[in-house]
């Protein structure tokens, strides 16, 4: 069971799917002190696997926008389409995949408890042979140890080129993030500390 699928708008296909052929862009609508937050990586929400059979046939692709209410234990309450990729199969896909398997940290209002918050994006299909390779780009993530070990304040603090396409700059969900372990000073106690992760990809030619 997923949440309401609605057609907002039709729309011609988005051209912005050339770096892959399933890709999700995380822009959140902030509508409360603060906004709605994945939990789980957008990109994990739709996958390659999922190609609707009958847009496979059809030779369909395009980008379906979206908006999501999110409730108060961060479930997806509704899914709107904001944006049509111009197939009935590929928005109704967005809507059903996205509203089963993406989960939020809540929106908290001014007293911080929870409430209903938003969350917008896109989808991007691309059909396989008209996928690109992977282009030169970077990734930069931002976070804090603990003295414990626990990571907070993660962020994604730069997004360049191909390999961040449609990552958002900006607070992250701490699971994404590949690290684990403590820090310590000389008496072994541990203590807190500012981290930057940078992942890079870099093409060159063949001689």
């Amino acid at each position: 069971m997923f949440a309401p699928f609605i057609l907002a708008a039709a729309m011609a296909p988005s051209p912005d799917g050339a770096a892959g052929m399933v890709q999700a862009a995380a822009m959140s609508s902030a509508v409360t002190l603060r906004p709605a937050i994945p939990m789980n990586y957008p990109g994990t929400w739709a996958t390659t696997n999922d190609y609707p059979v009958n847009a496979l046939r059809n030779m369909e692709q395009g980008a379906t926008g979206f908006a999501l209410t999110i409730d108060q234990r961060g479930r997806v309450a509704s899914c709107l389409v904001t944006e049509s990729s111009g197939s009935l199969d590929l928005d109704e896909a967005t809507c059903r995949l996205v509203s089963d398997r993406a989960r939020f940290q809540p929106a908290t209002d001014a007293r911080g408890r929870a409430a209903e918050g938003s969350y917008t994006s896109r989808i991007h299909w691309k059909l396989p042979s008209a996928r690109n390779a992977l282009q030169p780009g970077s990734l930069r993530f931002v976070f804090t140890v603990a003295a414990d070990g626990s990571k907070k304040d993660c962020a994604v603090g730069e997004a360049v080129g191909g390999v961040a396409k449609d990552m958002p700059t900006g607070e992250v969900p701490c699971s994404m993030i590949p690290f684990s372990g403590r820090y310590t000073d000389d008496a072994g106690n541990g203590v807190p500390r500012r981290v930057t992760i940078t992942q890079t990809v870099a093409v060159e030619d063949v001689r």
